[in-house]
């Protein structure tokens, strides 16, 4: 019981201190679970499959490190999932109407103002961090994966130049990386 309590409280820390969505959260997702709940493997496998699945990205990862890191699946998944989006929920419930009201007052805006840079910071930092920790691998001989290179090089071409559609990128990504990593 102790677990469920103790994962709970993390979600809803982070649920409670995050703007700027699923990936503003990633960094403090992954201090506060990569080798506490689950290893860096598995969030990195979490984190792919949360992208994949259609719904809220952090509403997902909820889902599954709840039914990966506690005992129970369906239970820890709820647990989780609630958890996290719950300050939200609360937020928006009892502040809404007051921050409505007080959008003329200058302190509110001056801090508005600043949550957007704080979040872009968050979600820049997630991303490097992910493609560090994707690109570069254990493997003194091969320290660089390529396949996860190109799968990467390739994917920012296609999107800088609006070639495909995200949603078939990501499954056109997937087959050739399968496809390279067998060759």
């Amino acid at each position: 019981m102790i677990l469920y309590i103790k994962l709970a409280w993390e979600f809803f820390l982070i649920g409670a201190i995050s703007f700027g969505g699923g990936f503003a959260m990633l960094p403090l997702l992954e201090r506060a679970l990569v080798n506490k709940w689950i290893s860096e493997q598995q969030f990195l496998d979490i984190l792919a499959i949360s992208q994949a699945t259609p719904g809220a990205f952090a509403i997902n990862l909820a889902t599954y490190v709840g039914a990966i890191a506690l005992p129970y699946a369906i239970l820890g998944s709820l647990i989780t999932t609630t958890t996290l989006s719950l300050p939200g929920f609360l937020l928006s419930y009892f502040v809404a109407y007051p921050l409505y009201r007080a959008k003329e007052n200058p302190f509110i805006a001056i801090l508005m103002k600043h949550l957007a840079p704080a979040t872009l910071g968050l979600i820049g930092y997630a991303g490097v961090n992910l493609f560090l920790s994707e690109l570069f691998t254990q493997n003194p001989t091969h320290p660089i994966h390529l396949t996860t290179a190109l799968v990467m090089l390739l994917s920012a071409i296609i999107l800088k130049f609006k070639l495909i559609k995200s949603v078939y990128l990501i499954f056109l990504m997937a087959f050739l990386g399968a496809i390279l990593t067998f060759l």
